[in-house]
């Protein structure tokens, strides 16, 4: 089953019409329409939107209802990924969070091949060591990085002038300013 055919479920199971859902979702019904064939993807503010009525947006965008995570194995599964990092990286923590469409497709490899009497942390770390094998390319020691890890927040650039806005409210312009250690005082008579 495809995002569309579950995008259409979850209507149906709210019992809505294409134009209803659409006119909640923020968009218009033949976009609903689209989004029900495969046409077009929603975006993630149509999906936080139509979260909010109460359709199950990870069932959705995942085909894993919700209430049916088991969060313990989604845990082990961020271990397991964790530990497959480190060996690759000679111990390296790797300093800031999985991306977790990566997570995602951890435990849903887990969860697809995983049969009663198999040893979950087993399965978990079998599953996360594949994925750093497909994920890393030892000519381009930053492709693992890339894959896995959420991006960082870009560094500020070093030798300008810092200038931020202060004060707390509904102040507008000619407000106080900082500048460096400097407070600049606007619009004060």
């Amino acid at each position: 089953m495809n995002i569309g055919e579950r995008l259409r479920e979850e209507r149906t199971r709210l019992g809505l019409s294409q134009a209803d859902f659409g006119a909640l979702g923020g968009v218009a019904a033949n976009a609903q329409g689209n989004y029900e064939l495969d046409k077009r993807s929603p975006d993630s503010l149509y999906l936080q939107k139509i979260g909010r009525i109460g359709a199950d947006v990870l069932y959705i965008v995942m085909g894993v209802r919700g209430r049916d995570i088991d969060l313990t194995l989604f845990g082990v599964c961020e271990v397991a990924l964790r530990q497959a990092y480190e060996t690759v990286r000679s111990g390296a923590d790797p300093g800031r969070s999985f991306r977790s469409n990566q997570l995602c497709k951890l435990y849903n490899s887990v969860v697809s091949k995983l049969k009663p009497d198999d040893n979950v942390v087993a399965a978990a770390k079998l599953a996360a060591e594949s994925l750093i094998e497909w994920a890393n390319d030892p000519s381009d020691p930053e492709q693992l990085d890339r894959v896995l890890l959420q991006p960082t927040a870009p560094t500020p650039k070093s030798g300008g002038v810092n200038v931020s806005v202060s004060g707390t409210g509904n102040r507008g312009a000619g407000g106080d300013l900082i500048q460096g250690s400097t407070i600049i005082r606007k619009g004060r008579g």
